[in-house]
């Protein structure tokens, strides 16, 4: 698995950024901090949305803010959100039943037609991202409305 493989979610409030470029200059602060909490709050609830076996898909879960090439935090909204472990794809998506068996020495699997040679059962897709993007999507596209008018209703104090 390569870094296309990476299962992620991107937060990108609906036009929230387009309304906020005119308040830019003094809103970057409380701008970052919607941002963070944003990204806390997916992060929480995609921790506990994720299966648990060993504990290492949750502690792999991390939030990556794209940065622009002058090394600026990107006020654009985004904002990558996902486990980085290898297998979490699989956990996710899940897998099909396939024949054969892993031989470590061979480094391969082996598939024959003999009888009780071995078949791997797969893997139930859990699902836990796109559960995590359900609750989140809805209570944030909320959350970014009330900042835009909280920031308009300081404007027109001015």
């Amino acid at each position: 698995m390569g870094k296309k493989d990476f299962i992620q979610i991107v937060l990108k409030p609906k036009n929230l950024s387009q309304k906020i470029d005119r308040y830019k200059n003094r809103t970057k602060t409380e701008y970052r901090q919607l941002l963070n909490k944003m990204a806390n709050s997916t992060v929480q609830t995609m921790k506990a949305f994720a299966p648990s076996r060993t504990g290492r898909l949750r502690a792999s879960i991390r939030i990556k803010v794209k940065r622009t090439n002058l090394g600026k935090i990107d006020l654009r909204a985004n904002v990558i959100i996902g486990p980085t472990v290898p297998y979490s794809t699989y956990v996710d998506l899940g897998t099909a039943s396939s024949s054969g068996r892993f031989v470590p020495f061979l480094g391969r699997k082996l598939v024959t037609e003999q009888p009780g040679f071995g078949r791997h059962p797969g893997i139930r897709a859990r699902h836990f991202i796109d559960r995590t993007k359900e609750v989140i999507d809805s209570k944030f596209n909320v959350e970014g409305e009330n900042f835009v008018r909280s920031m308009k209703v300081r404007m027109d104090r001015l």
